[in-house]
């Protein structure tokens, strides 16, 4: 067996072997035996290197696996790799890290990937976490990822949490976006689960925003809640506040199950107080009409002057609609009759001129109320006031509901 080359030197200016070529490579390994290395580097000092490679041009040290990658850098690297099938640069420790960057003014570490699929960086732990950031600025991200396309500027899935975000001082996950379609965070779940849950001794979820909504729910389900809110304690389910509009909106049919407690006032844009009755048969009649009752409690037209059996007039009629209505039901053939307030009513001025404030009554005309002339035959048979008057003719006319 031939004697390798050998250098020694107590110099730390001289190195134990030095390699010089103008021309060609100064110093190459190579070896043809199974997992081990062309050139080996062995340091025992604290902070000695193995391998130390210098270069003011080109790469500092060099290696190639295979055929190599045939892609180099354009500028010179303190260390290059190159592989056609293996690991270009591996790294491995048992107790730091098994790679590591440092730069004073560049990116520490930058991984470019060319193939479709494959990540630019790629971390891997069996018991940590795959990529942990850590950064002390003020200003700046721990992990900070930006898409220049249309992908995605983040994506993370698993079999726990998809994105876990954490801070004692900041916000624990930030989305931010420009665009007028898409959302600052998107959350979809495919499942049965749920697409964002939050908590927290502050506020679960906040959402601010300057044009649009705080918060928007959205679901196509039929048994669940676009937005749902549920206190578990003796605290309220769903609190809103507004400096100078509405504290709740709510456009549609509103359903409540238990009782309200309102401290000021209730603002209703309707013109009358309404309840429903039953009416004696299959029969649809007009908002406007005069009705009375009939011997088995149920409503039908009035046909007869002074008629005490009188119920009132059906609400609903010219531009009025009431503002409550009493006793409604799904289901069964009833008309809400107006016990107070304003209503359109049937009027009927062919023999009598009707003015306003006079006292109306029912009238031989089907469904229609009359002038008071008689008021002792009025008695108990009052519908209302007139609030404008009818010279002539049959019309709707704005009452006040006065049932005396």
């Amino acid at each position: 067996m031939s004697n390798p080359y050998e250098g020694d030197s107590t110099d730390p200016l001289v190195p134990g072997i030095k390699g010089t070529n103008s021309k060609g490579d100064a110093v190459v390994g190579f070896t043809a035996a199974a997992g081990k290395s062309g050139v080996l580097g062995i340091s025992n000092g604290a902070f000695g290197a193995g391998v130390t490679g210098t270069s003011s041009i080109a790469h500092g040290v060099h290696g190639v696996n295979g055929k190599g990658a045939n892609n180099p850098p354009s500028v010179g690297a303190g260390l290059c790799g190159e592989s056609d099938g293996g690991f270009g640069v591996y790294g491995a420790s048992i107790a730091n890290n098994g790679i590591h960057g440092d730069s004073i003014q560049g990116d520490a570490i930058v991984g470019i990937a060319h193939a479709q699929g494959k990540a630019g960086v790629l971390g891997v732990s069996d018991n940590g976490n795959g990529v942990h950031g850590k950064t002390s600025s003020n200003k700046d991200s721990a992990v900070f990822a930006e898409h220049t396309g249309q992908g995605i500027g983040v994506f993370a899935s698993g079999a726990g949490a998809g994105v876990v975000g954490q801070s004692t001082g900041g916000p624990g996950v930030h989305g931010k976006t420009s665009s007028n379609k898409d959302s600052a965070v998107f959350a979809e779940h495919t499942g049965q689960g749920i697409g964002v849950f939050a908590s927290g001794a502050g506020a679960g979820v906040v959402g601010q925003s300057t044009s649009g909504p705080g918060v928007h729910g959205k679901t196509s389900s039929d048994k669940d809640s676009a937005v749902f809110a549920e206190h578990t304690g003796q605290g309220i389910g769903v609190f809103g506040t507004s400096a100078k509009g509405f504290a709740g909106f709510f456009q549609g049919n509103v359903h409540v199950t238990g009782s309200q407690t309102v401290e000021v006032d209730i603002l209703l844009t309707g013109a009358d107080c309404a309840e429903q009755f039953d009416v004696a048969d299959s029969q649809q009649f007009e908002p406007g009409s005069v009705m009375v009752i009939n011997d088995t409690g149920a409503l039908e037209l009035s046909r007869l002057p002074y008629d005490r059996k009188v119920a009132g007039v059906i609400s609903g009629a010219g531009d009025f609609r009431p503002g409550l209505v009493l006793d409604k039901r799904p289901r069964g053939n009833r008309v809400p009759i107006a016990l107070l307030g304003k209503v359109y009513c049937k009027v009927d001025a062919r023999h009598t001129a009707v003015d306003v404030g006079d006292l109306l009554t029912t009238s031989p005309t089907p469904g229609h109320a009359m002038k008071v002339d008689d008021p002792l035959k009025a008695f108990g048979a009052v519908i209302g006031k007139a609030l404008r008057p009818l010279r002539s003719g049959q019309e709707l006319v704005p009452i006040l509901i006065a049932l005396q």
